[in-house]
């Protein structure tokens, strides 16, 4: 991997994860392919990224937002993935948590419960928090989306 003065050179990819540990912490399909179209109109490289146990809903977006899958077999082989994107958005921890070890900036979107984001709270250097408006599933509007799509994007730039 090339170095400069430490800092990695990133590849000009963005990576959206769907899965989380269970289906309420994951990204429903009208929220992911509202952040897949957004970025997709961007002209923004995208990989779809999901758990085994989302393929059928990964397939879904793939072909509806025409947006290109990262198929892995297990967490670890997302991590070569994650160390060399631009960034990465994502409602899982688990992968905020290796967004943290390789210090990929990450944008997750989180369920409202405050002692979550405490426990949970990204570490990279560039991390953007949206809290759902809804303790139950990840809710958000079109326009705070939107919005926090374009700041995390800012950042990375």
């Amino acid at each position: 991997m090339k170095c400069i003065k430490d800092r990695i050179l990133r590849e000009d990819y963005y990576i959206v994860n769907i899965s989380a540990s269970n289906e309420s912490k994951s990204l429903q399909f009208e929220i992911a392919k509202e952040i897949l179209d957004y970025l997709n109109s961007k002209s923004i490289k995208v990989y779809l990224l999901s758990a085994p146990d989302h393929n059928d809903l990964a397939q879904k977006l793939s072909v509806a937002t025409k947006t290109e899958r990262a198929v892995t077999k297990s967490i670890v082989d997302t991590f070569p993935l994650i160390h060399k994107a631009k960034g990465v958005i994502t409602a899982d921890t688990s992968v905020v948590h290796i967004d943290g070890t390789y210090n990929t900036p990450v944008m997750v979107l989180i369920k409202s419960i405050e002692i979550k984001l405490h426990k949970f709270a990204p570490k990279s250097n560039i991390n953007w928090v949206i809290k759902s408006e809804s303790k139950e599933i990840i809710q958000v509007t079109k326009n705070k989306l939107k919005e926090s799509i374009d700041a995390f994007l800012e950042l990375t730039n």
